[in-house]
């Protein structure tokens, strides 16, 4: 029998893999056109919105199912993806975020924290709403800890400008999250610059996204254009503080890498995706004098062989890497301890190892289906065209990320500090 995918670690969360079950099929009946016209998926999102899939994490008193397990999570993901990886990372953006603001309150609600009633407040207004929110924070030339992006200081408001790149799920948010850096500081003492995100609403004036910006290789439909911040006020309550600009604090620390393991749930699912289509090939596709099928030769059956080892080992070092997660956050939230980069480095090790053998698997999928998988109307194009943009994802590309893995190797830990 063939390993069994990622499994949710909880009850509620076996309920939210049933609910991404239920949805996927008719995604995935759209997935190609959506590819072709490079429109992005508003069903889809009105789907996930409407079921209560974007408020899992929310307590059950709110609505939602009080999924706080980062394996429940990527499991449910990980369906999505299979059926439209556009989906998949677009709703990543959103899921990753409000499940670190339901983190939040629950560490707010244990450690009685001023700030409880605040963040109570904000999760139950988001889930009320079903409030679709996404962080953006990519620029050219910099990292998502060192936006070139500006704020300012206004009375009350704050106003900022910048542009950034690749605002994933953006044409279907209600609100961004931008990244920005903000000078901190008086008459009495040392300015500094922080890094900040801030919380604008959609519709709000300076704020435009620019769709037509996307035209990508792969990934088509995942709303990927450019957003221009020009001379965006909002009030100055909206801003959330990160420290020191191009430092890396430690609940932004915590969202962003299990955020990178979460989109490696759908890369896991492309591959797994084109694993059934190379198995419905060899069994059905007849070659030669003897019209054997394909799964008669030992070149394929050796492929298949291969693609299920390096699928049962994504599966694995994912569920390990995000349980060791849940297992570190058991102890709060936010705060910063010796074992938090440790646990990072175990996302981007199975962050990087997911991606890149997720390439390699729809690479071995498209050989054992010959031909026919590199014209377009075959999914399997679209899958490796897709799965391709995995090594692009941040935190980090392979180029920094191996870096950062060795590093950390001997002991240094780079980042976060």
């Amino acid at each position: 029998m063939h390993n069994p995918p990622v499994q949710p670690a909880t009850d509620a969360g076996r309920k939210l893999v049933a609910l991404a079950e239920s949805l996927a099929e008719d995604f995935a009946a759209r997935t190609d056109e959506h590819d072709r016209q490079n429109s992005f998926p508003h069903e889809n999102i009105a789907a996930l919105r409407e079921s209560g899939f974007t408020i899992a994490s929310a307590p059950e008193e709110f609505g939602g199912l009080g999924i706080l397990s980062t394996v429940d999570i990527l499991a449910a993901l990980n369906r999505i993806g299979w059926a439209c990886p556009s989906t998949g990372i677009a709703i990543t953006m959103h899921m990753v975020g409000y499940w670190s603001l339901c983190r939040e309150y629950e560490e707010a609600v244990r450690c009685h924290s001023p700030k409880e009633e605040d963040l109570r407040m904000r999760v139950q207004m988001s889930a009320d709403l079903r409030v679709i929110a996404c962080g953006v924070a990519s620029e050219a030339g910099t990292n998502i800890c060192a936006p070139l992006a500006y704020a300012e200081i206004d009375g009350g408001d704050v106003v900022v400008n910048g542009t950034k790149i690749f605002s994933t799920m953006s044409p279907a948010a209600d609100l961004l999250s931008v990244g920005a850096r903000l000078n901190i500081g008086d008459d009495d003492a040392e300015p500094g610059e922080h890094y900040v995100m801030v919380a604008i609403p959609v519709g709000t004036p300076g704020l435009t996204l620019d769709e037509d910006s996307w035209d990508a290789l792969g990934m088509r439909a995942s709303g990927s254009g450019n957003t221009i911040v020009a001379d965006c006020r909002v009030p100055a309550s909206l801003i959330r503080d990160y420290g020191p600009w191009g430092e890396w604090a430690p609940d932004f620390t915590t969202t962003v890498f299990v955020g990178a393991a979460f989109l490696a749930g759908t890369f896991l699912g492309i591959a797994e995706h084109a694993r059934e289509l190379a198995v419905a090939s060899a069994v059905s596709k007849r070659t030669g004098p003897r019209q054997a099928t394909s799964s008669e030769r030992a070149g394929v059956v050796m492929y298949l062989g291969q693609v299920d080892t390096k699928i049962a080992a994504c599966r694995a070092i994912l569920q390990q890497s995000l349980a060791s997660v849940d297992r570190y956050l058991e102890d709060g939230y936010g705060f910063f301890t010796d074992e938090l980069p440790p646990i990072v480095a175990e996302c981007q090790k199975a962050k990087l190892f997911v991606m890149e053998t997720a390439v390699d698997i729809v690479n071995d999928c498209m050989t054992v289906a010959g031909g026919a998988s590199y014209m377009s109307k075959n999914p399997l194009s679209r899958l490796y065209r897709d799965v391709r943009a995995g090594m692009y994802m941040q935190p980090f590309s392979p180029i920094e990320g191996y870096e950062y893995l060795g590093k950390t190797a001997v002991g240094e830990y780079p980042f976060p500090r």
